[in-house]
């Protein structure tokens, strides 16, 4: 129940925002908003208001404001509280506060997690040690190994995991010098990253997979890892009898469900503990919605809180990451229009939301930022349906200088709405087709 309400308050929120955008700059610039709904369909509750119909509709799949002379067959005075009637910049003002409404509800939210919520930071270790190496990798060409400790690249200290991730990143397929200690020995090893393609970026690779302290994190009192006998900060020593040394070696490659047999450090207590698994809810690597299962546990992290500074920063990022997604998957499908299957909609909304809220307050506030960043993009595309749409009819008249024609007006409604639905109808059959 508290996960449908979390969708239905956080999808109810953006589409609210949104069309409180439309409405708080057409009242600024005197235009008569006679109805305000959030969803579609008879209204289930409605109040008058001084000159405002308040209404909520049954169908949350968007909302709207209507105007006075937004109608472009009905007839205009001309008077300034007519929609239509107003200059062409404060018609694209009104259409374009939506989306803008929309940006700026992630800028105030994002702030908010960052300094109450927090970030989950993982602990990670102050060294470089290689746990696994692919197979005909530059790595494993060049006679790395595993456990092998990298102090140096190109006679530069590392000591963290992010730096020796970016200067591998980044070395533009160079050969670099790596600095090892094996044991008690040291000694250099050159090696030339592999050039790696992927949805068209390019990122270079050594193959090997670095070391994450096997130490849990922090556990609910009611998962099954915790029922278990497990304990934040318990140490994983072996699984199944077999020594680890890495996070992710503590899971089996083929999870058919059966317990795993952990050899726990806590202090200077060793023991050991039977994990069973649990089946949860995941998108597999094909896309689909499959219960799967897994293991209830997290590595160590570490909830840090930002002050406001650090969080409007970091929400400016967040923001602009998600714009370049946005672009990026866009350039993404018109490129390789397979990658349409990804797309989602209603349903895949509601999952994302759904998942997020179990992670946490944070991750589900985070959430809700990025899709109101989409809904404003979505909003901006050049449909009739769309605020994209009516800039582009305003823009148009202004260049024009002439009012479109109502033949013109009925086929870009024809083309906006056939487009539109054929959106729909698409992301809803990826919706469905992920549970099948």
């Amino acid at each position: 129940m508290i996960t449908v309400i979390a969708i239905v308050v956080g999808i109810g929120i953006m589409i609210l925002i949104h069309e409180f955008g439309h409405f708080v700059v057409a009242k600024m610039l005197g235009i008569f908003v006679e109805e305000f709904s959030i969803g579609f369909g008879p209204a289930i509750f409605k109040i008058q208001g001084k000159e405002t119909l308040y209404k909520i509709c049954p169908i949350p799949l968007g909302g709207y404001i209507k105007m006075k002379g937004e109608d472009p067959d009905s007839e205009l005075t001309g008077s300034r509280d007519e929609f239509l009637s107003r200059k062409t910049y404060e018609k694209i003002l009104v259409a374009i506060a939506g989306p803008a409404f929309n940006v700026i509800l992630a800028i105030i939210i994002l702030p908010f997690a960052f300094s109450v919520f927090g970030q989950k930071v993982l602990v990670l270790p102050n060294y470089v040690q290689i746990v696994k190496i692919a197979k005909n990798s530059p790595a494993e060409e060049m006679g790395l190994k595993r456990g092998d400790i990298i102090e140096k690249v190109d006679g530069e200290k590392i000591n963290s995991l992010d730096k020796a991730m970016m200067m591998i990143a980044g070395s533009n397929g160079n050969t670099l010098a790596l600095s090892i200690k094996r044991n008690t020995e040291n000694f250099i090893i050159k090696v030339k990253p592999e050039k790696k393609t992927e949805y068209d970026i390019d990122h270079y690779v050594l193959g090997v997979t670095f070391k994450i302290d096997p130490i849990i994190g922090r556990l609910p009192k009611k998962s099954q890892a915790y029922l278990s006998g497990l304990r934040e900060n318990d140490k994983i020593l072996a699984v199944n009898g077999v020594e680890i040394i890495s996070y992710d070696e503590i899971f089996p490659e083929q999870n058919d469900g059966k317990v795993i047999e952990l050899k726990v450090k806590r202090g200077e207590k060793i023991f050991n503990v039977d994990l069973n698994s649990i089946k949860e809810s995941n998108i597999t690597k094909k896309g689909k919605i499959r219960k799967e299962f897994t293991y209830d546990i997290l590595p160590k992290y570490n909830v840090k809180r930002l002050s406001f500074v650090n969080g409007m920063g970091e929400t400016f990022r967040d923001i602009g990451r998600d714009f370049f997604l946005i672009y990026f998957s866009l350039k993404l499908i018109a490129k390789h229009p397979k990658q349409a299957k990804n797309l989602g909609g209603p349903l895949a909304i509601g999952y994302i939301i759904a998942k997020s809220l179990k992670e946490g307050f944070s991750s589900y506030i985070r959430w809700i930022a990025m899709i109101s960043v989409n809904l404003a993009v979505v909003n901006l595309l050049p449909l009739i349906v769309t605020d994209g749409g009516l800039i582009l009819i305003f823009l148009f008249e202004e260049i024009t200088r002439r009012k479109m024609k109502k033949k013109e007006r009925e086929v870009f409604a024809t083309i906006g709405w056939g487009l539109l639905f054929l959106i729909f109808a698409f992301v809803m059959f990826n919706d469905i087709s992920r549970y099948f």
